[in-house]
């Protein structure tokens, strides 16, 4: 029996007061979802780095989040922390006995502005991304890529790749 998709749908990396870093999970299925002995990780090699505690459920169509002093406080459930350079956040399913049982999804992201989190974004073409948002949306609908500032890397003023139909401003 395959898991049911359960999504990385949001986090935040380099948090401020008074936000604290986390991780969003989405369900997007018409039922809820049992999480109990899943893992989230930062690292596709270390997979196993913190075990979602029994008892956790997401209902349908809604969202579940995990701060930093859960799944970084490195106890019973193992741990890890969100590097705010850039890092890596995986779910993957597991039975009761915590053996992988082959659903994973997950993201890279690279540095952020503080207190500006990642979260996914799926384009025209059905890709998902997981891009920096407008705003944190935590237990919502993400509020979409943020887009700008306009930044000009170069400026070429003398081209010949333009024809005389064209205007240089």
């Amino acid at each position: 029996v395959r898991p049911p998709a359960i999504f990385v749908n949001e986090a935040l990396s380099r948090s401020a007061p008074p936000f604290e870093d986390f991780i969003e999970l989405y369900n997007p299925n018409s039922f809820d979802v049992d999480i109990s002995g899943w893992y989230l990780t930062d690292s596709r090699d270390k997979p196993k780095r913190f075990r979602i505690p029994d008892g956790i459920i997401i209902p349908a169509n809604d969202y579940m989040a995990f701060d930093e002093h859960l799944f970084n406080a490195f106890d019973l459930h193992g741990g890890f922390a969100l590097d705010p350079q850039g890092d890596d956040i995986y779910l993957l399913s597991a039975n009761a006995n915590g053996e992988l049982t082959g659903f994973m999804h997950g993201f890279s992201f690279g540095s952020s502005d503080i207190n500006a989190s990642f979260g996914r974004y799926v384009s025209e073409d059905g890709a998902e991304h997981f891009v920096q948002q407008k705003a944190i949306s935590l237990f919502a609908t993400n509020t979409g890529p943020k887009i700008g500032p306009l930044v000009i890397s170069e400026i070429d003023r003398k081209s010949t790749r333009l024809n005389s139909s064209h205007t240089v401003i």
